[in-house]
C-alpha cells in the first residue's frame, strides 16, 4: 500500500474515491433566500428545513394562510411559543406536516415534510409561506 501511495496521482485518486464513497447518496443543500429568511433551506432525509427571523405568532399566521390558500385539509393546529405545528393533507391525500420550533431568541426553525419527502412541493410551500411574511 505504501508503494502505491508514493505516487501523488495515486494518492489523489485514492482520496477522491474515498470522498465519493462517504458522500454517495448525500444531497447537497439547495440554497435560496427571500424575505426575512436567515439563509436558504436544506432538504435532508425527506424534510425541508429553513430558519426564519420572525416571531412565532407571525410565522404561524403565515403558515396557516399558506395552508388555506393551498386548500390543505388541516387536521391538527398546535400553537405554542416553543413549538407549533400544522398537520393536514393535500387534495391527493398526501400528509403535509409543518413544524415551527423556536431554536433561539431571534430564529425559528421551519420544517416541512410532504408525503414521503417530496422536495419540490416542500419548496413550493416554503415559498408560499415566505410570501406572507
Amino acid at each position: 500500500m505504501r508503494a502505491y501511495l508514493k505516487s501523488s496521482s495515486n494518492c489523489i485518486t485514492l482520496l477522491t474515491l474515498t470522498l465519493m464513497l462517504f458522500t454517495a447518496g448525500c444531497e447537497m443543500p439547495a440554497v435560496g433566500t427571500s424575505g426575512s429568511s436567515v439563509g436558504g433551506y436544506v432538504h435532508v432525509l425527506g424534510e425541508l428545513r429553513a430558519e426564519q427571523r420572525e416571531d412565532m405568532d407571525k410565522l404561524f399566521t403565515a403558515v396557516e394562510t399558506a395552508a388555506d390558500e393551498l386548500q390543505y385539509k388541516v387536521s391538527e393546529r398546535t400553537k405554542d411559543p416553543i413549538e407549533s405545528r400544522i398537520v393536514g393533507e393535500d387534495a391527493t391525500g398526501r400528509k403535509i406536516k409543518i413544524v415551527m420550533e423556536n431554536t433561539n431568541p431571534d430564529r425559528i426553525e421551519l420544517r416541512i415534510r410532504v408525503g414521503g419527502g417530496d422536495k419540490e412541493t416542500s419548496i413550493m410551500i416554503l415559498e408560499k409561506i415566505r410570501s406572507h411574511l
